[in-house]
């Protein structure tokens, strides 16, 4: 009796969504109400030599009708999107039997498909939002991508074809194993590289690409990191590297003339795998983030390495439970990680992520926060990472304990977080964008974070406050 019960169904189906004296659209709800039954699943399971006969012809149909009608709407507040409106995601088991299906299915499909194709492992993907890191068939939808990325042409219909597929693939990283890291090894051992391997090295250095790889392939992830800001070379070679382009002498400055100053605009905590890093790997993400910015500062301040018009650093004590420390310091490096004078922007976005990060654990009250600011005092070699220290403690004041009275025995810091302080009001201004409208979606969510960010209860405060405030609340 099990047997005839699923039985049944499927022969109802297929007399309605297959019989010609039918009209077209009665065939196609009949269809629409199998996809979106319990047993869709097993419905694709049963029927795959019907899908995939005349070239796969029903198959597209119930793609098709997946993409249209077998979706949820979920309230985007749901996802922690402050806006109105919902997200579309897949909805019931009907996709899991047609993405598994399509990796059967690859030699019936044609260059034509393209656009059909994209927009289906877009939407699977979505399966991931429901917390499902990778839901059943997720292997299939991968291969599927690989087999289609190398032949998209280089003027292709489907826009963005490439970079789609690659961020369907660095989406299930896992399931993508052992070609993605055969890619990317590939691509970082030759220096030379296709098209599609160099979108590939960007995509894992972009914030909203790159999440599930460093969740689950941290190794892969960091390498690309370390690869993109020449991290792998020595002091000496990237200094020996002059620009002949101004607008580019900022980024040879500190030792990042590997990166192009617009790939890297506009700076926020959003732009680069720096938040990833910290909030996937928080030890191994605090170290590179210092790494970065130790060596960058030391790049800045090399006798070698001076560019006109970009005045060296100079230095200041900080007094530490361990003795004093030297750091390299000049309005420039104390307001990088408010954007507030020129610095290169992936260096700025860095120390926004970190201050990000550092924020998100005082408002949770971390009570390890006390011993990370300290310990980014003491390994950081520049006021750079000193002034987000300070941004931290005239947020949390009593929090950040010890880290917030070092910060008091180096004068000079107080008078570069005051002048810091009183043109925050300027930034706030300048976030506005004159109305100009963002070229991309990830372009405007950089500068919706900045905004956010600018208007945080503490950036009017300063290190002066934090000592009133440590004074009161004294023992």
């Amino acid at each position: 009796h099990g047997v005839q019960r699923h039985r049944r169904p499927d022969r109802a189906g297929k007399t309605g969504f297959q019989n010609p004296n039918v009209a077209a659209h009665w065939r196609e709800d009949t269809l629409v109400g199998v996809l979106q039954s319990r047993d869709a699943h097993g419905f694709i399971d049963r029927n795959i030599a019907l899908l995939l006969a005349d070239e796969a012809r029903l198959l597209r149909q119930v793609v098709h009708i997946l993409r249209v009608a077998c979706r949820a709407a979920i309230p985007r507040r749901l996802f922690g999107v402050d806006s109105v409106g919902e997200f579309f995601l897949p909805k019931g088991n009907g996709w899991i039997g047609a993405g598994q299906l399509m990796q059967v299915a690859i030699p019936l499909f044609t260059d034509a498909d393209l656009l059909l194709i994209v927009g289906f492992l877009e939407d699977w993907v979505l399966l991931t939002k429901f917390g499902i890191q990778y839901p059943r068939g997720a292997s299939s939808i991968a291969k599927v991508a690989w087999h289609w990325l190398p032949k998209i042409p280089w003027r292709c219909p489907v826009r963005d074809a490439e970079e789609r597929l690659l961020r369907v693939i660095l989406a299930l990283p896992r399931a993508a194993e052992p070609t993605l890291t055969e890619k990317v090894e590939e691509a970082l051992t030759d220096g030379r590289h296709g098209r599609s391997d160099g979108n590939l090295l960007k995509l894992i250095f972009n914030h909203f690409a790159c999440d599930a790889v460093f969740r689950d392939l941290p190794d892969l992830g960091f390498r690309v990191a370390e690869h993109a800001l020449d991290l792998n070379r020595s002091i000496a070679e990237v200094v020996a590297d002059r620009s002949d382009f101004s607008s580019e002498a900022v980024n040879h400055a500190f030792g990042l003339g590997a990166r192009f100053s617009m790939d890297d605009f506009p700076s926020s905590a959003f732009n680069g795998p720096y938040l990833r890093m910290l909030s996937h790997h928080p030890t191994r993400g605090v170290d590179f983030i210092i790494r970065l910015i130790n060596r960058a500062c030391e790049a800045f301040a090399h006798p070698n390495n001076h560019y006109e018009h970009i005045k060296p650093p100079g230095t200041v004590v900080l007094h530490l439970a361990d003795g004093p420390h030297e750091q390299h310091a000049n309005w420039s490096l104390w307001a990088a990680y408010r954007g507030m004078n020129v610095t290169p922007n992936t260096f700025e976005s860095a120390l926004m992520a970190l201050e990000y990060w550092l924020l998100e654990k005082a408002k949770r009250g971390d009570p390890n926060l006390e011993a990370i600011l300290l310990d980014l005092l003491r390994r950081t070699n520049s006021v750079a990472i000193t002034a987000v220290v300070a941004s931290i403690a005239a947020a949390k004041p009593s929090l950040a304990g010890e880290a917030a009275y070092a910060l008091l025995t180096c004068p000079p810091l107080l008078k570069a977080d005051l002048t810091r302080s009183s043109q925050e009001p300027f930034m706030t201004g300048q976030l506005g964008g004159f109305g100009i409208p963002q070229i991309s979606a990830e372009k405007g969510l950089y500068d919706k974070e900045r905004k956010e960010s600018a208007r945080l209860e503490h950036r009017n405060r300063n290190l002066e406050y934090v000592a009133v405030v440590l004074q009161m609340t004294a023992e």
